[in-house]
Order: C-alpha cells, then structure tokens, then sequence
C-alpha cells in the first residue's frame, strides 16, 4: 500500500501536445456591444431572408422574426 501512495505524490509529466490542446481549445467567450449586437442580427436578417419568384420577378422576403438570442462563436 504504501507504493500508491509514493507513485501518487509524484508530479506526472505534461507532453507538449497536451500543453498545446489545452492552449488552443480553451474556451473563448466574446461580449458584444448593443451596436455590434444590432449590426450581427442586421447581418443575420439578411442572410435569412427567402427569395420569392412571383409572376417573373423575383422578391426577398424577410424570414419570421425570431426572438431568440444572438450567440456569437468563434
């Protein structure tokens, strides 16, 4: 028993490769701006739209309005 305890007490060793996933998958977490808030969604709502051909012309119609929260992630 007292071998687990001594294997337990020592550090272990951190491969580059791990100290490099840990860096580089870190979460990151971006604060917006009620500017840039209102710039995003403006942005959103211009992809989203649907494009309408009636009659030989061709229309785009905003989609529904969704209430739900922008979320930004890099």
């Amino acid at each position: 028993m007292e071998n687990k305890q001594v294997y337990s007490q020592v550090p272990a060793k951190v491969s580059p490769w791990t100290s490099f996933k840990t860096f580089m998958l870190k979460p990151i977490v971006v604060e917006l701006t009620p500017h840039q808030k209102k710039i995003f969604q403006e942005v959103r709502d211009f992809f989203n739209q649907e494009v309408v051909c009636e009659h030989g012309e061709v229309f785009l119609r905003k989609a529904q309005p969704d209430e739900a929260e922008l979320k930004v992630s890099l």
